[in-house]
């Protein structure tokens, strides 16, 4: 009888052994369940959670910070090459936006003890950044040179060969910080695409307009005089170009100067 009795504890006692490795199992299945959050904030804003697909839009040199949680390896944050990427540590991502369109950004994160590997991937838009300049005064020429029979010439040169006329148009189409598409639409309604650039269309102080094979360089500076508040005066300094042309001559300053009026289109 004893024997017996012992029979039945021996089994209960497997019972109870097998199923502890069981419970055991599944809690190690539970707990390698692959997860990863993406949160981002855009210019310092609140943090808000990303989904697989979602879409963020932003703007031309805006700055994207990202966090990257996972109980994984985390393979970092990658993407195309319109966004700069820097990685500060810790899960932490710093992009800034280059240029103009869709770039695809994504995450790639895996646990050798899990076969849920994640791919998420989700999407930066940004659209172009548009401005409109229109010649809104008469330009004014300034010809500072010693020998007056060339100073005429040298202003009716500017008046017919330069821009910067009354109503001039300039369309400027940002889709880099530095540049992008010019649509000129002159005072006898010519239309002319070309290009620009400039050292940082956020601000825009200068931009270097090309068409027709030339480049024409121009400073920016906002109009204090007047009361209008998009008022700019573009200045086209041919200096250089002047004293090039006649390096016998002392030549102080040759410049074109214009009101516009800026807006975005």
């Amino acid at each position: 009888m004893k024997s017996v009795i012992n029979a039945v504890y021996f089994i209960i006692s497997l019972f109870l052994c097998f199923s502890c490795k069981d419970s055991n199992k599944n809690e190690e299945v539970i707990s390698n369940n692959l997860k990863t959050e993406i949160s981002y904030s855009k210019n310092s804003s609140d943090k808000e959670l990303l989904s697989q697909n979602d879409t963020i839009t932003a703007n031309l040199g805006d700055t994207i910070n990202f966090s990257i949680s996972t109980n994984g390896v985390n393979m970092g944050l990658f993407g195309d090459n319109n966004i700069d990427i820097q990685e500060s540590g810790d899960g932490e991502y710093m992009c800034i936006i280059k240029s103009a369109g869709t770039a695809t950004i994504g995450n790639f994160t895996y646990s050798e003890d899990s076969s849920n590997d994640l791919l998420i991937n989700f999407f930066i838009k940004v659209p172009t950044k548009k401005y409109n300049y229109v010649v809104i005064k008469d330009p004014t020429y300034t010809v500072n040179i010693g020998n007056e029979t060339l100073k005429s010439t040298i202003e009716k040169e500017l008046k017919d060969a330069f821009p910067l006329k009354l109503f001039d148009r300039y369309k400027l189409e940002c889709n880099a910080l530095q540049g992008g598409n010019l649509v000129y639409i002159s005072t006898s309604k010519d239309t002319i695409s070309g290009t620009f650039t400039s050292s940082n269309v956020l601000k825009m102080n200068d931009v270097a307009i090309s068409y027709n094979g030339t480049v024409y360089n121009f400073t920016l500076e906002k109009d204090t005089d007047s009361q209008l508040a998009y008022g700019y005066y573009l200045k086209l300094d041919l200096t250089e170009k002047f004293r090039t042309k006649y390096p016998s001559e002392t030549i102080n300053e040759v410049s074109v100067s214009a009101l516009t009026l800026k807006n975005f289109y």
